[in-house]
Order: C-alpha cells, then sequence, then structure tokens
C-alpha cells in the first residue's frame, strides 16, 4: 500500500518533461483535531495544532487533475481522566492524494484519500504542580487512513487559500478496549512557487 502511494505521489514529477505544468510549492496551516468514539474520548474536545509541508499538482484533462502532498501534522484532543485535563499529542506524517476540479478559475474542490503514518503519539497530563507527559506509541496504531474533502481558491499571483475536512475511516487505536476515530479540520495557505520561478 505504501508503494502505491509513493508512486501516486511521484507521478507528477515523472511526467514533467511531457506535460511541463507542473505545479508545487509550500503550504500550511490550522488544525483544529479530535478523536472521536463511544467510550474513552467520547466527551473528548478538539485541540488547536498546525500542518506543513510541501504539495505538487498537475492538470489531467480539462477541469481536472491531481493533487498530491507530504504533511506533517499535529493532530489530537483534549479530554479529562478523573479530575486531570489530559492532551493527547498525536503527531502523523499524512499524505494525500486528491482529485481537484475547478469549479470557476482560481477556485478548485478536492477530494481523496490520505495516508497517516504515526510519528509520535504523548499524553500530556495538566497536573497541579507541573506538567507530566507521557509516551503513548503503544496505544495508538501505526498508520491511519482518512477521506478528505476540500476546496481552495488561489489568487493569479499564486497565493491560495484552502479549508479542508479530514474523516479518519479505521480504528486509530491499538488494544482493542475500544475504538476511536481521526477528526481534523483545516484551514491552510498554498503557494504556487513554481509560478513565481517561471515569471
Amino acid at each position: 500500500m505504501k508503494f502505491i502511494f509513493l508512486f501516486l505521489f511521484l507521478l507528477p514529477v515523472a511526467v514533467k518533461a511531457q506535460f511541463q505544468q507542473l505545479g508545487y510549492g509550500p503550504v500550511a496551516g490550522l488544525n483544529v483535531s479530535n478523536i472521536r468514539s463511544d467510550g474513552f474520548f467520547s466527551d473528548s474536545k478538539a485541540r488547536t495544532a498546525f500542518y506543513a509541508g510541501g504539495f505538487a499538482e498537475m492538470p489531467v484533462i480539462g477541469k481536472w487533475g491531481v493533487r498530491s502532498e507530504i504533511l506533517y501534522s499535529a493532530q489530537g484532543a483534549e479530554s479529562s481522566v478523573l479530575t486531570v485535563d489530559v492532551t493527547w499529542k498525536l503527531a502523523y506524517l499524512n499524505i494525500p492524494i486528491m482529485v481537484r476540479y475547478e469549479v470557476i478559475e482560481g477556485l478548485n474542490l478536492m477530494t481523496g484519500g490520505q495516508l497517516g503514518i504515526l510519528l509520535s503519539a504523548k499524553s500530556k497530563l495538566d497536573l497541579e504542580d507541573s506538567d507530566l507527559e507521557i509516551n503513548a506509541n503503544d496505544d495508538f496504531k501505526g498508520a491511519d487512513f482518512a477521506w478528505v474533502v476540500g476546496a481552495e481558491y488561489r489568487l493569479e499571483m499564486g497565493l491560495g487559500f484552502s479549508v479542508r475536512y479530514n474523516l479518519g475511516l479505521p480504528n486509530i487505536l491499538d488494544g482493542g478496549f475500544d475504538e476511536a476515530r481521526n477528526r481534523v479540520f483545516q484551514v491552510g495557505a498554498s503557494f504556487l512557487l513554481s509560478e513565481f520561478i517561471n515569471n
């Protein structure tokens, strides 16, 4: 599965000589994430963090195109265990592969799948005298998969603004005592660096 995603991500680079319309650049933004379940995380609250990385895109036919990204994404949730507030800090390497459709000039709708590779998982306990951070890697699975839907509006200068929602599909907990899934709302910006360089 990982080889398939890697192939799809590198596909725009491989065909650049043929199409000469490859676009690429940096992307970053705000994550409002949560972990949803009927059990342990049933009363969890959203955690605000960030994501950052790069994207590559190219047209396919007409108004249709493909966009792929590699992102560092800080996710998680906030909850309470007895009287202690806990922040669940999850860090993923996310690789979304999306189909892009230009509705009107500058406005693109996007949807597709996203592979998430867990980089780290920690739980931070907010104690009276200090904070205690605990390694929680053993509590979470090493990979996640989400369905992504979103939109981006890009100005002529190459600056783009986007909103996106990542719907986590599989159970991310490793232990069998409960099931939980990632939910992430994103607001971000990107810059079409290739346009800037070529001009």
